[in-house]
């Protein structure tokens, strides 16, 4: 069977309405992974004939999540980021993305700075 966005959605839908904390992420973690499988769904939203930048997929109000694909035209480099209090789940359509896990060394006492 063909998982698509819509699948998607209401998987998303599902288990974040079940559970808003990390399980409900661990869920959509994992129907993530089923969506970057199926070829339609790369093709139609990641592949190389799409233009570069940043496409808004699905955005659900009641929920207050998004779903974004992000097609680079060339190689990035962006530094050290920090979501907040907000939280997100990456996925890999295509090629690959090499990845620094950065660790904090001061106490966190200084806002807007943090030495790593």
């Amino acid at each position: 069977m063909v998982y698509t966005l819509k699948n998607f959605i209401a998987d998303c839908r599902a288990a974040l309405s079940d559970n808003s904390d990390s399980r409900g992420r661990e869920q959509v973690r994992t129907s993530l992974c089923k969506l970057l499988i199926e070829d339609t769904f790369v093709n139609d939203n990641c592949g190389p004939n799409l233009e570069a930048g940043t496409s808004l997929l699905y955005q659900d109000e009641d929920l207050g999540f998004q779903i974004v694909a992000h097609i680079m035209e060339d190689a990035y480099e962006g530094g050290p980021h920090d979501h907040g209090a907000s939280w997100a789940i990456y996925g890999q359509a295509v090629r690959y993305t090499d990845m620094t896990e950065w660790t904090r060394i001061d106490d966190g006492s200084k806002n807007g700075f943090a030495k790593i």
